[in-house]
């Protein structure tokens, strides 16, 4: 008995193998994301490494491996001369992140420092929407932005779990801010680009 939904589903999908292959690739990102604390943790305590080396290592990497993937993609890379300045200005907030975001993972520990950061960027992504955006904060938005603020405050302001010095401490969690503001940043800058390209 022929199935129109069901079949239509399947055209699509037989139409578009990338999908799958795409989600992977997602996941794959996030989890790399999401270790890359523990892993400077790691590295910090066994090899020496210094937080600074490890982002620098990560975004010469990432550099050469993206490189290699425009070289083998069929297809024009050419940037257009009016977003040759966002390109470079996401380049510096990639690099600010990692500047920034190693350097606090050493300071106050992975915990503290991956909450803080996460729950920042958010928060700076919303802020700054309304001017680089044009965007309009909704009263539920607005809510969930001084919910936020709290919430990160009271992670800063009253830590759970972190031995180290308030001094050192808070270093760390405003070092965490920083990578939260360039990440935020870096995504505003991209959602520019893509609504200028679109």
């Amino acid at each position: 008995m022929p199935r129109p939904g069901y079949d239509r589903g399947v055209h699509r999908a037989r139409q578009a193998p990338w999908s799958v292959g795409g989600l992977i690739l997602i996941a794959l990102a996030a989890i790399l994301w999401g270790t890359s604390g523990s892993v400077m943790t790691v590295l910090a305590e066994r090899a020496s490494a210094g937080p600074l080396l490890v982002g620098l290592a990560r975004l010469w990497l990432a550099a050469i491996l993206l490189l290699l993937a425009t070289s083998m993609t069929p297809g024009s890379f050419a940037v257009a001369p009016g977003d040759r300045w966002r390109c470079v200005a996401m380049g510096a907030c990639m690099a600010g992140y990692q500047a920034a975001y190693f350097p606090a993972v050493t300071l106050s520990g992975i915990a503290i420092v991956a909450l803080v950061a996460i729950c920042s960027a958010p928060l700076a992504i919303a802020a700054l929407a309304p001017w680089l955006l044009g965007e309009h904060l909704t009263r539920p938005v607005r809510v969930a932005l001084g919910l936020g603020v709290i919430g990160t405050a009271l992670l800063v302001a009253a830590p759970s779990g972190s031995s180290a010095p308030r001094a050192r401490f808070l270093a760390g969690a405003l070092l965490a801010l920083v990578a939260g503001l360039a990440y935020a940043l870096y995504v505003l800058l991209a959602k520019v680009s893509l609504r200028r390209s679109a």
